[in-house]
């Protein structure tokens, strides 16, 4: 049960990092705001380019359209961009002075927003980017050696979406709301439910007519951590060739990395039958798939997992990474079938009943403690 709160004159304003991930995450609490509780929120991004990444994925951009405002810093004019934050930094001080909030991923604890921090701590709200917990960032860390930006919050709230970062801050130091795994809310569940034969009718007409869809998802296709050096396009068109071979009367529905090169995934599938390009959510997605594969574990992964599909991995790690995972997935919790350069096992379980789950929706716990926060 959904409880509504009264939003006065409260506006939450939401800063997004440049990667989809943040917005994505963030994305049902937007939503819950407005619908459920008929509360403003804005969502501000640092450039035009934030944007259009965010216009190329037509649900998430339809979603933030109608439930919320969105403004961009940054545009052409390096010196006009100076004035621009030297007045949204006033008219945020304005806002926070009147209960406003302002729920970051960092952007708030770096000058120069971090003097908003420092006099209204208690209207600022870390969050985390990633919506999940799983052990491929343990393997990041370890084969890439990638720090990412360790800011110590300056404002006193964090929003943590999964238990690795609430207990990274857990100190005693911070209010810490858990808002875990937001896509799984069930509002949230109906919301995309409800639209998912509307968008895939509409940017797919093939859809109607063929409602048996496979979802595969897809790197970069470049040389990235975990994958063999040269092999990502092999893995790629062995995975495609045989989804061909064995489900012809399926719909394919390739989901792109944003980092993807569009030009050369068209230039493979160029000739491809019942094989489509789609920049629809992998939310909607999931919701009408036959079953879930792709040739490189990734969070799109876990939300497949989560809607109750079965998840399939092929691909072709480098030596360094089938040490650590011990010949195991980079997402083994989340994966039901893994392939390491074996073709021949994927094609024979392709052959077999190997859709064994049922569609069974996974729910995340419900606590509407941050929204009472935000809204007071």
């Amino acid at each position: 049960m959904i409880v509504k709160y009264n939003k006065n004159l409260i506006m939450i304003f939401f800063f997004p990092k440049s990667k989809l991930e943040s917005i994505d995450s963030i994305l049902p609490l937007i939503y819950d705001l407005k619908k459920n509780h008929s509360t403003d929120s804005t969502v501000i991004f640092q450039n035009q380019k934030d944007l259009e990444l965010i216009k190329k994925n037509i649900f998430i951009y339809d979603t933030l359209k109608n439930f919320s405002n969105i403004r961009v810093i940054k545009k052409k004019n390096i010196i006009l961009n100076k004035f621009r934050v030297i007045l949204l930094i006033f008219y945020l001080f304005f806002k926070t002075l009147f209960r406003s909030k302002i729920i970051h991923f960092t952007q708030f604890d770096q000058w120069p927003f971090k003097i908003i921090s420092l006099v209204f701590p208690q209207n600022i709200y870390r969050c985390n980017s990633n919506s999940y917990h799983d052990e491929r960032r343990n393997f990041i860390n370890k084969i890439l050696i990638l720090n990412e930006a360790n800011h110590k919050p300056v404002g006193k709230n964090i929003i943590a979406l999964n238990d690795e970062f609430k207990n990274k801050f857990n100190d005693g130091g911070n209010i810490i709301f858990d808002y875990k795994m937001p896509r799984l809310r069930k509002f949230w569940h109906d919301y995309v439910r409800d639209n998912s034969s509307i968008y895939l009718e509409k940017y797919h007409p093939k859809y109607y007519k063929n409602k048996k869809i496979i979802f595969f998802a897809i790197t970069s296709l470049h040389d990235q951590g975990f994958i063999r050096d040269g092999a990502s396009i092999k893995i790629f068109n062995q995975i495609l060739n045989l989804l061909v071979k064995k489900f012809k009367d399926h719909l394919i529905f390739i989901k792109p990395h944003p980092t993807t090169s569009l030009q050369n995934l068209h230039e493979l599938t160029k000739d491809k039958k019942n094989v489509e390009i789609t920049f629809l959510h992998p939310s909607l997605l999931s919701y009408k798939a036959s079953f879930f594969i792709c040739d490189l574990f990734s969070t799109v992964t876990t939300d497949a997992y989560y809607l109750g599909l079965t998840t399939i991995e092929y691909s072709i790690y480098d030596k360094q990474t089938l040490k650590l995972t011990n010949n195991k997935s980079v997402g083994k919790n989340f994966v039901d079938y893994f392939f390491h350069e074996d073709l021949q096992s994927l094609e024979k379980l392709f052959e077999s009943n190997f859709i064994k789950k049922k569609k069974q929706y996974t729910y995340s716990d419900f606590n509407d403690l941050l929204i009472k926060n935000l809204l007071n």
